[in-house]
Formats: structure tokens, C-alpha cells, sequence
């Protein structure tokens, strides 16, 4: 990326996450312009001090001088909380507005990117590159406002005591900037790297616990295990890279300060030997000086972390402002209120990829009807379902639901009218009833229950424990698949859509318990379109139609 995209990207920082709290902004500023002007104020108290407690042993300033350093800590040290505590909401609301607003992309994302993104890549987005930004945020905002100003601060008294002095002094910012500028460059590079070897690992983490299963059947602990390991050490030495870069920063304003300290009390010295300043006035100065290198350091540390946050930033933008390929419409189509569930492919063309699943394919399905899918794998039954919900986008034809092209209807209204049962459906780290509640979250326990009767799985939740309130853990680990299975149509059942999709909704099943669930589903829809996928022939028996696909 150019450095004009780096200022690009810093202004749109600025402008776009900073410019709604300029309130709070402007506060920690007016907060930070008063701990600068404490800290020179410190500094500056040096020369009466020397001069007029010491050398002049004045003893009004004896106490006047004790008094004002106290009152200039005390201003500093509640002027620097505002500050902090300000700029600590404004990077906390600024970081978690991006967050929210990455998470809403993705979610709303077409079902094909995120499938080629994969989940570990997205988390790694989500933490990893978010924490990067946050940090840079909190810190580096805070550190460029609070030590920047308390420099200005520093730099204007020791202008004020002695230009010449303070020229001499300000070789070393140039000095010691410009190898920074350099290390934060590297530092960006390495940042990179880091941030794809984190999603790398990221998703192979997420592959190794989801199918640990398999991990285990297959003995393949040791083999995941030194995977695992060398993509860490991969990770780890990226890391140090960019550590050790950044750990070069206070060595090198440490050298330069040492160094112009040195012909600062040189130059200094001899105009007190001199009698052309007074030793009270040359110690503020140095004293300033000192003070003024630190902030420095600070800013020199903050600036690869800088170049880390924007890194982090340029991704998580280039995920938010990606081109949608899956176009909403401007004006959408009002479905028939209630909608009826006549469902229409008419030409349809359809490929994964290069891989052509559908050609010119039309059928038409009336509502209410019940139709059962069949074929072997891969033929594309379950990408027939998706494009009834438009998770995927047609290349040719239209599809239609009671005589309107999908395209023309908003997301949210068709696939309010559609309720689907996958094979290996996701259930949340939550209660029974709030995951058969998911897409209805006001039913009640009556609706609830009913729906998990029809589904055949009332009984088996009654003798847990805990009843409804039983926790499945994060995908409902806690219960076998065909409970799993029949949760989902109990999901279903509770939405009470118009049209039913079930892809392989009871493969768990054993023959009995699916001649019943299926039993129940007819009885239950028996006006309103159903749509079962299955290799089954036992799902002939309760359907109005069947469709043979093949390759």
C-alpha cells in the first residue's frame, strides 16, 4: 500500500470513526493543553528555585516556589485523567462501532464468500485485527494528544530561555525520527505477515476442534498437534520480527539524547562560566529538555504501533467497503399478504464455480404441495433449496414465489415466508427453548413445547434434568445427532412459514422415528408447500410429487 493510501486511511480514521466525538475530543484536549502547560510549569520552577531560594535566599520563594510546583502536580494529575478517561471511551466507542459494523457486514455477506473466506480468516478479522485497531486507537491517540502537546509545551519554554540552546537541543528530533520512520515501515510489513499467519491459524484451529471427532478416530493427535506447533513458531517469529523493531525505538532516541545532553551541558555550562545566564535558568532548561525526551520516546515507541493499527485498519475496511455481487433491490416487490408458497424455477443456470449444476432447469411447484427431491450426492439438491432462499444468485432464469422473482423481493421478507431444516443444523450455546425459539424468540412455552411434540423430541427433553432450561453448549453438543435433528424441526415447525425446506432433515433417524416425524410434519402442513430432500425412499409415502435429479 502507497503512502498516499496510508494517509488515506489514516483521514478516513480521523474523519469518519473520530468526528462524532468531537466533544469528548475537544475536552481531552483543552484537559491535555493544561497537563502540558503543568509539566513546563515544573519545569520551569526550576530557575527560581536555584536562583532565587538558593543563590538569592529569598524566603518568600522558599515558600512560594514548594507551593506552585504542588499546585502544577495537582493540576496535571486531574487534568490528565480527563484526559485519559475521555480518550479512553472515545477508542472504546470508535473500535466497538467497527466492530459491530464488520460483524453486520459479514453476517448480511453472501453465503458463497464467507463458505470461500472461511470462519477462521473472518475471526482473525474480527479479534485479532480489531485488537490491533484498538490498540492503536487507546494508545496511540492518547499518546500523540497527551505527549505531543506536553512536547509543544516543553519546547516553547526552552525557546522562551534560550533559542540557541534550544536549536542545539532540537538536532536530535530529526536524528532519531528519521530511523523510526524507517522501522515503522519494516514494523508495517511485518504486520501483514503476522495478520495473515494468525488467520491461517485461526482456521486451522477451528477445523482441528470442530472435527476432533475424526482427530481421534483417525489417531491423528500427535500429527495435528506438530501442524499446529510449526504454524505458532511460524506466527511467533513474525512477531519477534516486528518486536524487535520496535524495540530498537527508545535504544535510538536513548543514543541521541545522550549525545545532545552531552553538548547541551557543554554549550550551557559555559554560559554560566561566562556569566551570560544564570544557573537557575540553565537547569530549567535542562530540565525541560529531559522532560521533552520522554514524551518523545513515547511517540517514537507509538509510531510502529501506528503502523501496526493501520495495517489492521486497511483490512477491516477492505472487508466493510467489498462490493456486494449479490444485488438488493431498490424498490422491492410486496409479497401477497399471506403469501401462498407457489414456487416457479423457470431457465435456471446455476454453476459453482466452473462446475455446472443447473442448466435451463424449470419446475413448478404449487402451493401447498409436498415434493420430495431425490438423487444421489453432488447432483445439486441442496443448492435447489439455497436458491429458493437466495443464498445464492441465478446466472440465468428467475426464480419465484407466488409469481415474483425472487430478486425483486427484499432478503428479509422472502426468507421471513421460508423455514429451513438443514442436515447438521448450528444451535447456540443456550437453553433448549431459547434454540427452538431462535427465529420466533416471543413465543411461549405452549408453542415451544408443542412444536417440540411434533418433532418427537418433548419426551427426551423431559427426562433431562433440567427440562427446557438444559444448556446445549455451543453446537449442541450435548445431545446426539438425532435429537440434534429433531430440535431443528421443532425450529421449524415453531417459525410456521409458508414453505418448508428439509435437506436430509432426519438422515439421523431411525425408520420409525422418521415415519413419525414425517407423519406429524404432513399432518401439521398439510395445505402448505413442503419441500423434502432426501435418499430415502421411505419420504415417497407422504409427498404429493418426486423429482430425480441427476448430474
Amino acid at each position: 500500500m502507497s503512502p498516499s493510501s496510508w494517509r488515506a486511511l489514516f483521514r478516513r480514521i480521523a474523519t469518519g470513526e473520530l468526528r462524532p466525538h468531537r466533544r469528548r475530543i475537544a475536552l481531552a484536549l483543552i484537559a491535555a493543553i493544561f497537563a502540558g502547560l503543568s509539566t513546563a510549569t515544573q519545569a520551569w520552577l526550576v530557575q527560581p528555585a536555584l536562583d532565587r531560594v538558593f543563590l538569592d535566599r529569598d524566603p518568600f520563594m522558599l515558600a512560594a516556589v514548594p507551593l506552585a510546583i504542588v499546585l502544577a502536580v495537582i493540576v496535571k494529575a486531574a487534568a490528565g485523567y480527563i484526559e485519559e478517561m475521555q480518550l479512553a471511551r472515545v477508542g472504546l466507542d470508535v473500535i466497538a462501532d467497527l466492530q459491530k459494523r464488520l460483524f453486520d457486514r459479514l453476517v448480511h455477506d453472501e453465503l458463497a464468500w464467507l463458505r470461500d473466506r472461511g470462519t477462521g480468516a473472518l475471526l482473525s478479522h474480527l479479534t485479532y485485527d480489531v485488537t490491533l485497531l484498538r490498540q492503536t486507537v487507546s494508545n496511540v491517540f492518547t499518546g500523540f494528544i497527551r505527549d505531543g502537546l506536553t512536547l509543544l509545551c516543553l519546547i516553547g519554554l526552552m525557546l522562551y530561555q534560550d533559542v540557541l540552546l534550544a536549536c542545539i537541543a532540537a538536532i536530535a528530533f530529526p536524528v532519531a525520527v528519521l530511523p523510526l520512520l524507517r522501522m515503522g515501515r519494516r514494523v508495517r510489513q511485518l504486520t501483514l505477515g503476522a495478520q495473515e499467519q494468525m488467520g491461517r491459524l485461526t482456521a486451522r484451529l477451528e477445523q482441528g476442534f470442530e472435527a476432533i471427532r475424526q482427530v481421534k478416530a483417525d489417531g491423528q493427535e500427535d500429527r495435528e498437534s506438530g501442524i499446529v506447533a510449526d504454524m505458532i513458531d511460524r506466527f511467533r517469529d513474525v512477531q519477534f520480527a516486528a518486536a524487535r523493531f520496535r524495540a530498537l525505538a527508545s535504544p535510538s532516541v536513548e543514543l541521541v539524547t545522550g549525545f545532545m545532553i552531552g553538548l547541551v551541558i557543554l554549550y550551557g555550562g559555559w554560559q554560566v562560566l561566562g556569566g551570560k545566564t544564570t544557573p537557575g535558568t540553565f537547569f530549567s532548561f535542562l530540565t525541560a529538555m529531559l522532560m521533552a525526551y520522554q514524551p518523545m520516546k513515547r511517540i517514537a515507541k507509538l509510531n510502529t504501533m501506528l503502523h501496526e493499527g493501520l495495517s489492521a485498519a486497511g483490512r477491516i475496511y477492505a472487508l466493510i467497503d467489498r462490493p456486494r455481487t449479490m444485488h438488493l433491490p431498490a424498490h422491492p416487490a410486496i409479497l401477497r399478504n399471506p403469501v401462498q408458497g407457489a414456487i416457479r424455477f423457470r431457465g435456471v443456470t446455476f454453476a459453482h464455480g466452473t462446475r455446472t449444476v443447473f442448466r435451463d432447469f424449470d419446475l413448478a411447484i404449487t402451493a401447498g404441495e409436498h415434493w420430495a427431491i431425490t438423487g444421489p450426492s453432488g447432483c445439486g439438491k441442496s443448492t435447489l433449496l439455497d436458491l429458493v432462499l437466495r443464498l445464492h444468485d441465478v446466472r440465468a432464469g428467475e426464480v419465484m414465489l407466488d409469481g415474483v422473482d425472487i430478486r425483486r423481493i427484499a432478503p428479509g421478507d422472502l426468507r421471513r415466508s421460508v423455514a429451513l431444516v438443514a442436515q447438521e443444523s448450528w444451535f447456540f450455546d443456550d437453553t433448549i427453548a431459547a434454540n427452538i425459539a431462535y427465529g420466533r424468540p416471543d413465543a411461549s412455552f405452549a408453542e415451544i413445547r408443542h412444536a417440540a411434540r411434533l418433532a418427537m423430541i418433548d419426551d427426551v427433553i423431559g427426562h433431562l434434568e433440567r427440562g427446557y432450561d438444559t444448556r446445549l453448549g455451543a453446537g449442541g453438543i450435548h445431545l446426539s445427532g438425532g435429537q440434534l435433528q429433531r430440535l431443528s424441526i421443532a425450529r421449524a415447525i415453531l417459525l410456521d412459514r409458508p414453505v418448508m425446506l428439509l435437506d436430509e432433515a432426519t438422515s439421523a433417524l431411525d425408520a420409525e422415528t422418521e415415519r413419525q416425524v414425517l407423519g406429524n410434519i404432513r399432518n401439521h402442513r398439510h395445505s402448505r408447500t413442503t419441500i423434502y430432500v432426501s435418499h430415502r425412499e421411505s419420504i415417497n409415502s407422504i409427498t404429493d410429487h418426486k423429482l430425480q435429479l441427476k448430474y
